[in-house]
Formats: C-alpha cells, structure tokens, sequence
C-alpha cells in the first residue's frame, strides 16, 4: 500500500471487468493472482464480485498509472481470451463425440 506523504497526490482507478460466469471470474483471478505480488510502486488490489473482477490501482504519477491500467487490461484479456478459447474446443470436442456416437 502507498502511502500518502505531506503534499503528494494519489491517483486511484477502480474498474469492474464483467465475465460470463462467476466461475470464470474466479479463474482469472486465480490465473493471475500471482501477478499481484509484483506491484512496484503501484497499490493493486482485485476481488471477485458475483460475475465480476474489481480491481482497484493507486498510483503517484498519471502516467505510472496509465501503464499500470494497460498492462491489467491486457493481462485480464488474454486470460478472458484462454476460458473462451477452452469453451471453444470443449464444445468442438463435445460436436465431434456425438457424431461419433451417431455413427455407431
């Protein structure tokens, strides 16, 4: 956490990412949980509400913030990308096995 010195400005986002299911927000959440550890000069915090990631930044500088946002955005992205990615080939999986099934 940081903290506040005497005439310094804290910039804060907060920002809610909507996923299909509760299951998945917990996924991406503990898919990338460990990224947290890394948080530089940064406060970063995100939890899983309902359907929902929040996560919340806390920066001394714009522009340090900014390139925070931006590198979570994609992180959340790309692991979003891989639970529609498996839903994907699940499903594919599931269309070959019952052509399969209904050849027999």
């Amino acid at each position: 956490m940081i903290e506040q010195q005497p005439h310094q400005r804290l910039i804060e986002a907060t920002f809610e990412v909507k996923v299909a299911t509760k299951s998945d927000a917990e996924i991406i959440f503990n898919a990338v949980k460990a990224e947290l550890a890394d948080e530089g000069r940064e406060s970063i915090s995100i939890d899983v509400r309902d359907e929902s990631l929040m996560m919340n930044i806390v920066s001394e500088d714009v522009v340090k913030l900014r390139a925070v946002l931006n590198t979570w955005l994609r992180i959340l992205n790309v692991a979003s990308e891989m639970i529609d990615l498996k839903s994907e080939v699940v499903s594919g999986e599931e269309r070959l096995e019952n052509c399969e099934r209904s050849r027999v």
